[in-house]
């Protein structure tokens, strides 16, 4: 989809302080905030783990 990043296949590293950003507010997407913004330090972590592993797919490109 255009404008969304392919999360799939990032870096540990890279997600897991882009997702603190967001849920910090370092980051100001309002609708990353508001769906991060609950998420605890171990469930952050679970989440960019568990992307990090995932193959990225071939983006579409009209």
């Amino acid at each position: 989809m255009p404008g969304v990043p392919n999360l799939a296949g990032q870096r540990l590293d890279y997600l897991r302080d882009a997702l603190k950003q967001y849920r910090d507010g370092r980051r100001n997407v309002p609708v990353m905030r508001a769906a991060i913004g609950p998420v605890s330090d171990a469930d952050l972590d679970a989440l960019a783990r568990w992307y990090s592993v995932q193959s990225p797919q071939p983006q579409d490109h009209p």
